[in-house]
């Protein structure tokens, strides 16, 4: 569904109308703090100017709890392993 909206913007058109109603299950609500920090750190991509996309789902959604923007980003103990 991100993938379709990235090609209808890039092309110029509207989101199709059966997308937007399939994203419609996965929308939340931000408060109007966390949104900003997320999206002036670049952890929010904007499509069409209306749908938010995570850049980084990994750091700030957990699958159990949900949307964590304004959260410690959640990350992987094995990610910090170097080797």
């Amino acid at each position: 569904m991100v993938e379709q909206l990235r090609i209808t913007e890039k092309a110029g058109t509207f989101a199709p109308r059966d997308t937007v109603r399939r994203l419609q299950r996965h929308t939340v609500s931000v408060g109007e703090r966390p949104w900003k920090a997320a999206l002036a750190a670049g952890h929010i991509e904007l499509l069409h100017d209306r749908f938010a996309v995570l850049t980084t789902p990994q750091l700030h959604y957990h699958p159990e709890m949900g949307l964590q923007l304004d959260a410690d980003p959640l990350y992987d103990p094995n990610d910090l392993i170097t080797e």
